[in-house]
């Protein structure tokens, strides 16, 4: 975990250090402006999410913290047609990616419930390795891809 911990946030910070002015060498996804949209838009979705759940738990609100990792991550919900018609541009490494962060998601839905049935500090470094595992999720996909 802290292997993934370490080098999801290397990644983070080297695209977040990077010149304006760089090349960005990630790989660009190719898709239509109303997918770019929905899918940045989901995004958006899930950062707004993900910020809520951090909320939650540094309020031990862990219930609560649950109840969106499950619904909200990776992206939030949206119609199967329309989901499936976004999703058919993306690589398999990026689909992968998604799966990743959405069992992510679940695990940390787990241990935010297992730390609002039992305050231990124990329990709360769990919870705190669940939320560097859906960063680390997050961390990956940015880190290699770009669609615009």
């Amino acid at each position: 975990m802290r292997l993934r911990l370490l080098s999801s946030s290397a990644a983070l910070l080297l695209l977040l250090l990077s010149p304006a002015g760089a090349e960005d060498r990630r790989e660009m996804v190719a898709m239509p402006e109303e997918a770019q949209h929905r899918l940045l838009q989901g995004m958006h979705d899930h950062m707004s999410a993900f910020a809520s759940i951090l909320s939650y738990i540094a309020n031990e609100h862990f219930e609560s913290a649950a109840r969106l990792a499950e619904t909200q991550l990776p992206i939030g919900p949206m119609d199967p047609e329309t989901e499936q018609d976004m999703l058919a541009y993306l690589p398999s490494a990026m689909l992968d990616g998604r799966s990743s962060l959405k069992e992510a998601g679940k695990r940390l839905a787990v241990t935010a419930r297992r730390a609002a049935a039992e305050h231990s500090y124990y329990r709360m470094r769990k919870v705190a390795g669940a939320v560097a595992d859906v960063q680390a999720a997050c961390a990956m996909c940015h880190a290699h891809y770009r669609i615009r």
